[in-house]
């Protein structure tokens, strides 16, 4: 595998002091040199041979753990720290793994966080509307988005993520949350704001 077009070079030293500048990389573990080169090859948007591995998220998962030099007992078992942050157990490496996924600036994060916005007004005003007509729109709104929600959730993971990483990512969104999702709120509430298309994410493709 070439490594030229990651963003940081995995098997590095200078790598893991490169990346210790942010505060979610200074998680502790018995080999943070292969923790991070597994974190790098697994989620490197140019880590193509991890990808083409296999369909399902944990092969990919076992595989770059193999490649970034991890091993496995007689049983094929891998070490239980090990095993943590792959099964998304250790809170800390979930969240050095979501900041890493950032570094990306994928668009899909401000997009899930506009969706997030927008489910959270729909609940909010499906509690205090009275009018039937008006309460069907906005539980088909609730509906769409919630699906939005769960695809853009798999895009950003490449695959189905276990519920501690899940929370790993919304506690980054709350530190990034959108400076005036109150604007989001009134357009909503004016229905000027199509749940398609939120912060004019115009017939955005999900």
């Amino acid at each position: 595998m070439q490594y030229s077009k990651f963003l940081y070079q995995p098997f590095s030293a200078d790598t893991v002091k490169a990346l210790e500048k942010y505060p979610e990389f200074k998680f502790k573990v018995p080999d943070k040199q292969k923790a991070i080169d597994y974190l790098i090859l697994l989620y490197d948007i140019s880590s193509n041979e991890v990808k083409a591995s296999s369909d399902r998220l944990y092969e990919r998962k076992k595989f770059a753990a193999l490649k970034a030099g991890f091993k496995v007992d007689k049983q094929g078992h891998f070490s239980e720290w090990v095993e943590d942050i792959i099964v998304g157990e250790n809170d800390e490496f979930n969240d050095a793994m979501v900041r890493f996924v950032r570094f990306f600036a994928l668009p899909d994060l401000p997009a899930l966080t506009a969706y997030n916005e927008m489910i959270d007004h729909e609940f909010t005003s499906a509690a205090k509307e009275k009018d039937s007509k008006l309460i069907k729109v906005i539980l088909a709104n609730i509906d769409e988005l919630r699906e939005k929600i769960e695809t853009l959730e798999r895009k950003i993971f490449t695959g189905d993520e276990t519920e501690n990483v899940r929370k790993a990512l919304y506690r980054l969104m709350e530190k990034q949350r959108l400076p005036r999702p109150e604007n989001v709120a009134q357009d909503i509430e004016s229905r000027e704001l199509k749940v398609s298309d939120p912060y004019n994410f115009q017939d955005e493709k999900i």
